[in-house]
C-alpha cells in the first residue's frame, strides 16, 4: 500500500501538468464531434417520414417470408386444370392474387410485372407466374379476356385462371394477403403482393401497386437461390447506406453510411494518439532542457 502511495505521489505532477493539455484537446475534439453528430442526428430525423412508410412495406414483405406455400388446384383461362405443387416442382412460381372487375391497382400491377419480366427474361424457362382472382364472380372466360387484354403470355409462362374460395383463402394467408368486399362501390379493398415460391416455400414478397425492373431482377435472384441481403427500398438517393448491391456482379460494396459509422471511433482514437504523442515529446524537450 505504501509502495502504492508514493507511486501515486511520483505521477500527481505528471498528472497535475497533463489534465490542462488534456482537457483542452478532449473538449476541442468533443465539441467538433457533437457538432457532427448533431449534423447526422438532424437529416436521420429529416427522412423519418418516408422511412416510416418503407419500413411498412418492408415488414410486410419480410413477415411470412420461408413459410410453406400451400397447395392447391386452379382453372386455368385455357380450361385446364393444374396444381401448384406440379408447377412448382418443375421450376419456381410467382403468385399474386386480383379481380378482374378492379377499377384500381390490379391491372397497373399486372403491367408492372409485365415489364418487368420482359425486361428480367426467363418467363417460361427458368420460373413462371400464377396470377389468380379472388372474386367469386370471376369465370374462366373473363380470365381469358384479361390476359389478352393485358397481353400476358401463354399458358406454359403464365397462368391465370380462378380456384375455389378456400384455395384462394388459404394462399392469402399463406402470402399475408387479404382482401374485403366494399358494397356501396362493388369493389374490394386488398393490398398488393406478389410472392416468390421455390420448392413450396415462399423465399421473397414484394409489397406495392408497382413492380419495378430493379426489385424484380432481386426476387428472380432469390429464385435462383442467390441471397440478396439487403434490396432497395421505394426512397431512392439514399446515401445513408453502410452498403450497396452491385446490380452487375450480384455483390455487396461499402457505401458512405459505413464511413459515417466508424468515423468517431476513428476520430477518437486519433485525437487520443495525438494528445499523448504530444506529452511525449514535451517530455522529452523537458528533459534535454533539465539535461543543459
Amino acid at each position: 500500500m505504501l509502495a502504492q502511495s508514493r507511486s501515486f505521489l511520483a505521477w500527481r505532477p505528471i498528472l497535475g501538468e497533463l489534465s490542462p493539455r488534456l482537457s483542452g484537446h478532449l473538449a476541442r475534439a468533443i465539441s467538433w464531434w457533437g457538432v457532427g453528430a448533431c449534423m447526422l442526428l438532424i437529416v436521420c430525423l429529416a427522412g423519418q417520414p418516408a422511412q416510416a412508410a418503407d419500413n411498412e412495406i418492408l415488414r410486410a414483405e419480410s413477415r411470412y417470408l420461408f413459410q410453406p406455400m400451400p397447395d392447391g388446384e386452379f382453372t386455368a383461362a385455357d380450361g385446364k386444370k393444374h396444381r401448384l405443387a406440379d408447377l412448382w416442382d418443375k421450376r419456381p412460381i410467382l403468385i399474386n392474387l386480383f379481380y378482374r372487375r378492379c377499377t384500381g391497382s390490379c391491372s397497373p400491377l399486372l403491367q408492372s410485372v409485365k415489364r418487368a419480366v420482359d425486361a428480367a427474361g426467363g418467363l417460361g424457362k427458368d420460373y413462371a407466374i400464377v396470377s389468380l382472382s379472388f372474386d367469386p364472380s370471376d369465370t374462366t372466360a373473363d380470365m381469358r379476356a384479361m390476359a389478352a387484354t393485358l397481353g400476358l403470355p401463354s399458358e406454359a409462362a403464365w397462368y391465370v385462371g380462378t380456384a375455389e374460395k378456400q384455395t384462394i383463402d388459404r394462399i392469402a394467408a399463406a402470402m399475408g394477403f387479404w382482401y374485403a368486399a366494399i358494397p356501396a362501390t362493388d369493389q374490394f379493398d386488398h393490398p398488393n403482393l406478389l410472392a416468390a415460391v421455390r420448392e413450396g416455400k415462399i423465399v421473397r414478397i414484394l409489397a406495392g401497386n408497382f413492380v419495378d425492373k430493379g426489385r424484380m431482377r432481386d426476387l428472380l435472384l432469390e429464385l435462383q437461390g442467390i441471397y440478396v441481403p439487403f434490396s432497395p427500398v421505394p426512397q431512392e438517393g439514399s446515401w445513408l447506406r453502410c452498403f450497396q448491391f452491385d446490380e452487375e456482379t450480384n455483390q455487396l460494396r461499402l457505401d458512405w453510411g459505413m464511413l459515417l459509422l466508424i468515423a468517431p471511433g476513428c476520430g477518437a482514437l486519433a485525437t487520443t494518439a495525438i494528445v499523448f504523442l504530444r506529452r511525449k515529446r514535451d517530455q522529452v524537450a523537458d528533459n534535454t532542457s533539465l539535461s543543459s
